[in-house]
C-alpha cells in the first residue's frame, strides 16, 4: 500500500511539475480567469447583491474548452511520444500512472480555483454574502473540475491525436451539462 501511494504521488509530482513549466497551461490558465472574472464583473452590480452565483453559474461552459486543453496531452502525448511504453516498464501499475496524472491535473484545478477566494472575500467585505453558499460553490466547483478532469484523462487515453482527445473530450462535456439542464429533465419522466 505504502509503495503504491508513492507512486501515485510521484506520477502526481511529475504532472504537476510538467503542468507549472508549460507555458501553455499559463496562458489557458490566465486566459480561462480573465474570460471568466470579465463576464462575472460585467453583470455584477446589475444584480444588487453580494452573490458569486454568475460567476460560478458560468464556470461548466467555461470548463468545457479549459479542462480538455490541459487534459488533451496527458496520455495521448505519452502514447504519440512512445514514452508511455517506457513508464510503464517501470515499477508503476496502470492504475498508479492514472491516478497520478489525475491528481496532478486536479491539483492545478484546485490552486487555479482558489485565485477566486479574494473575490468572495472583497464582496463579503463590501455585502453580506452567504458563506455556507460559496462553500457549497467551491465544493461543487472542485467537484465539477474532478469529473472533466478525469474523463479528459479517459479520453486522452482513447486518442493518439490530442486534438482529437481536446474535441472528444470538450463534445462529450458539452452533452453531459446540456443532459443536466432543465430543458432536458423537464422533458423526462418523473420515475427518471
Amino acid at each position: 500500500m505504502k509503495n503504491i501511494l508513492k507512486n501515485i504521488l510521484t506520477v502526481a509530482r511529475k504532472e504537476w511539475q510538467f503542468q507549472l513549466n508549460n507555458p501553455a497551461a499559463y496562458i489557458v490558465v490566465g486566459s480561462f480567469m480573465l474570460l471568466w472574472e470579465f463576464l462575472f464583473f460585467r453583470n455584477i452590480f446589475l444584480i444588487g447583491e453580494a452573490s458569486l452565483r454568475t460567476l460560478f453559474d458560468l464556470l461548466p461552459w467555461i470548463f468545457l474548452v479549459v479542462v480538455p486543453a490541459l487534459t488533451m496531452g496527458s496520455l495521448a502525448e505519452e502514447k504519440s511520444e512512445g514514452t508511455l511504453e517506457f513508464l510503464l516498464t517501470r515499477p508503476i501499475r496502470i492504475h498508479e500512472l492514472i491516478l497520478g496524472k489525475f491528481f496532478g491535473i486536479f491539483g492545478v484545478f484546485c490552486v487555479t480555483l482558489f485565485f477566486i477566494f479574494p473575490l468572495a472575500w472583497s464582496l463579503g467585505k463590501f455585502g453580506h454574502l452567504d458563506w455556507g453558499e460559496v462553500a457549497a460553490q467551491y465544493l461543487a466547483a472542485v467537484m465539477l473540475s474532478s469529473l472533466f478532469a478525469s474523463l479528459g484523462i479517459f479520453v486522452s487515453s482513447i486518442f493518439l491525436s490530442q486534438v482529437s482527445a481536446f474535441v472528444t473530450s470538450s463534445i462529450v462535456g458539452f452533452f453531459l451539462l446540456v443532459s443536466g439542464t432543465e430543458m432536458v429533465t423537464s422533458r423526462l419522466p418523473l420515475s427518471v
